[in-house]
């Protein structure tokens, strides 16, 4: 008790490490000291619990994991990719792909595959069951330490499959409700996919087109669960990600630099939002056409900014250019029309010329 300074966590990790083993506990302690080092450079300092005695435990039951049960020890490190609190079996299911490693595929092959592998977890003290959610949980410093110590250097591999694992999560039909509740689950690991170790392991010029819409749909997610901090750093590195691979000028480029402007809406930066609604607006009539009912979806959003922030006489001219062309492109009773005309009228309102509304 003394010597692991009476830490709930250490103790608990060292009785689960002594249990599965025939090893005393002065032979569990001279191992303990002699695995101890202090280093000065540890990038990852926990608030909660003395350094020595959490690292030195974990690390210890980490390395007989490795022995016992490499695949075990393997989902350990892949769970740094995903948030601590719920982790269900059809979550993990849902990335796998042709290319995913053997471990993987034996880990998750099937709901008995994944509860014996996640069992060793938790004989280890290393995670938790939520019953109640029929899940797996890890406690928040376990989960610091499995990413900055297990994952100094984060396997892209281990990172692609977590964001595989969201996407597939998604009803590509729910595109519009993803702000509904039962989202909020799975947007816990998209908002963990943000993390900026893992923003700074991925370049850029190497993402594929899968990997980039995957992104955007995690960025669309987490847009409509208003986490838009993190939208706004997966939006930004999609757009990245776009430009790179097909072109400033690509249609999806541009639908993306359009939802960026919605969230900068959302988060009340006009000035931002204003230049993404500009940009696609300009890159649209060249590519589509001023009368494509694309870029009038554009003059319509950059209408409505224009009232949002006071500049009326703008607002009023560019909502009249979206309103005339929806008439021509949709018919007259269409819900893009309905919407013009009220965002018309409230211009109208505000001007005080009501009966021009």
């Amino acid at each position: 008790m003394e010597r692991l300074a009476g830490l709930p966590l250490a103790l608990v990790t060292a009785g689960a490490y002594l249990h599965k083993n025939t090893i005393t506990f002065q032979q569990y302690l001279e191992a303990y000291e002699n695995r101890w080092e202090v280093d000065p450079r540890r990038s990852l300092r926990l608030q909660e619990y003395r350094d020595r005695t959490l690292y030195t435990t974990w690390n210890l039951s980490f390395i007989r994991l490795e022995t016992e049960d490499p695949d075990a020890a393997h989902m350990l490190e892949l769970l740094a990719c995903f948030d601590n609190q719920d982790i269900w079996y059809e979550l993990l299911d849902a990335g796998m792909g042709e290319d995913s490693p053997i471990w993987l595929r034996q880990s998750v092959t099937d709901q008995i595959s994944f509860e014996s592998v996640m069992r060793t977890l938790v004989d280890y003290c290393l995670v938790d069951v939520q019953s109640t959610t029929q899940s797996y949980s890890m406690h928040s410093c376990v989960h610091d330490w499995v990413l900055g110590e297990l994952n100094r250097v984060v396997g892209p591999q281990l990172y692609w499959y977590a964001l595989n694992c969201v996407v597939n999560n998604i009803d590509v039909n729910d595109w519009n409700i993803l702000r509904y509740l039962r989202y909020a689950r799975v947007s816990y690991h998209a908002l963990r996919l943000t993390h900026h170790r893992f923003q700074q392991d991925s370049e850029l010029d190497t993402l594929s087109s899968k990997q980039l819409h995957g992104m955007a749909w995690v960025a669309i997610l987490l847009a409509q669960q208003e986490q838009f901090s993190a939208a706004e750093s997966m939006y930004i590195r999609t757009l990245a990600g776009y430009e790179k691979a097909l072109g400033p000028e690509h249609t999806l480029t541009l639908g993306i630099c359009e939802n960026l402007g919605s969230l900068y809406v959302d988060q009340g930066k006009l000035i931002e939002a204003e230049r993404m609604f500009e940009r696609a607006l300009v890159e649209k009539e060249k590519a589509l056409g001023s009368d494509h009912t694309s870029t009038l979806n554009t003059v319509h959003n950059l209408g409505s900014l224009y009232v949002d922030q006071g500049k009326l006489t703008e607002a009023e001219c560019t909502l009249q250019r979206a309103l005339t062309g929806y008439e021509k492109v949709v018919g007259r009773e269409h819900r893009r029309i309905v919407n013009a005309r009220h965002d018309l009228n409230v211009v109208y309102y505000l001007q005080d010329t009501l009966d021009v509304a």
